[in-house]
């Protein structure tokens, strides 16, 4: 049997819903091989920033081994290829042939990038015996425009129409996809935090989030505008002087945080290191934050910060968005900015070691190891049909 993931997010060392689902599949002992296809890169950006090609998915342009069964690939896309006829079978011959390899294996397709290309979908699941759509956010609210909207909820329900199987983050996503398909299921996501063994680099680590001062007040992930509420945060940072605010993570833009909160005496922005490096870095804060602003984009959110927050032993304060609703007894959870500055200091002051029990064990009950084993009953009928 084999496996073929197209991904959403490219493959990295941040470990995504769809990445460490696909990995944990791939581990299956009837599974022979597996390929995660990353989003599609364009080759006139790869010739504009060569040097990039190890820090970027354009090192995939050549399938690489990630261990004896996993590769990972990235399709190219030429120049004119959504334009010009001739260009657009060029681009699709040079990307079809790794998905051709071993059409005689029982195929398992997960769709979980909606820009993936068509008629390479189309191939794979003509010769796939189950297609699952792991639909692991509300992606029709990354759309810049009107029209991009349009494209994404046609593709959402292509992809729940097509599909032997829907997993879903949350209700909201699942009663969307019960419109279209019968066997969606709701599959939250979890934390691989109690797969990683102590950091060799710990004491490093720990000393450069320690040496802006106490009372260190730590976000881990994204930084995206369209989550984050700005404003709550702008007036956390100016109310409380005293504490050192440090966020650490990749950016979706160039200024997620806008242009005045970077330059808070007490706001310090670091970069994003790998997953394996979280429960670390966590280590080295008092108190974790989850400050998303309360819209349609982060109604379809199931953050995975949240379960990596709670294994961490933390105290969290989170503003009431998607997906905090069911640890109402772990988290802080504030309803507004003033609210959240309450619940910022009492968090800071927290001493009780039940309390920080109570967390590492709701965590436990959401690893991602026993999230697949959601998964796995899920999938045993359609697998043995």
């Amino acid at each position: 049997m084999k496996i073929i993931n197209f991904g959403f997010n490219s493959w990295s060392q941040f470990w995504k819903r769809n990445q460490t689902l696909f990995y944990l599949l791939s581990n299956m002992e009837q599974v022979e091989s597996a390929l995660f296809i990353n989003p599609g890169v364009w080759i006139s950006e790869f010739l504009r920033t060569p040097k990039n090609i190890f820090v970027s998915n354009s090192y995939y342009i050549i399938s690489r081994s990630i261990s004896d069964k996993v590769k990972v690939r990235t399709p190219i896309v030429l120049p004119f290829a959504k334009k010009i006829k001739m260009m657009n079978r060029l681009n699709y011959f040079l990307n079809s042939f790794c998905l051709t390899e071993d059409c005689d294996n029982r195929i398992i397709l997960i769709l979980n990038d909606l820009q993936a290309d068509r008629e390479l979908v189309d191939i794979v699941r003509s010769k796939a015996f189950l297609t699952i759509f792991d639909w692991s956010d509300d992606f029709v609210e990354f759309s810049g425009n009107e029209e991009e909207r349009r494209i994404c909820e046609q593709r959402c329900k292509y992809y729940c129409g097509i599909s032997d199987v829907i997993l879903t983050i949350n209700e909201n996503l699942r009663a969307r996809a019960l419109e279209i398909n019968a066997n969606a299921y709701v599959v939250k996501n979890a934390t691989n935090f109690f797969t990683f063994a102590s950091n060799a680099n710990e004491d490093n680590i720990i000393k450069r989030i320690r040496q802006y001062g106490e009372k260190v007040i730590g976000y881990i992930g994204w930084l995206n505008s369209l989550r984050l509420d700005l404003d709550l945060i702008r007036f956390a940072i100016e109310q409380r002087p005293e504490y050192q605010f440090v966020f650490l993570g990749p950016k979706s833009e160039k200024m997620p945080l806008g242009t005045d909160i970077p330059k808070m005496k007490n706001v310090h922005i670091l970069p994003p290191v790998p997953y394996g490096e979280y429960p670390t870095c966590l280590k080295a804060m008092d108190v974790c934050i989850l400050p998303n602003i309360i819209n349609a984009h982060t109604s379809g959110n199931d953050p995975i910060k949240i379960y990596d927050y709670l294994a961490s032993g933390r105290p969290v304060v989170a503003t009431k968005t998607a997906g905090t609703e069911v640890f109402l007894n772990c988290l802080y959870l504030a309803n507004d900015k003033y609210q959240f500055l309450t619940l910022l200091d009492q968090a800071v002051h927290e001493k009780s070691e039940s309390l920080k029990q109570n967390r590492i064990e709701t965590a436990r009950q959401h690893s991602w190891q026993k999230r697949f084993v959601e998964v796995e009953k899920i999938l045993q009928p359609f697998i043995c049909r």
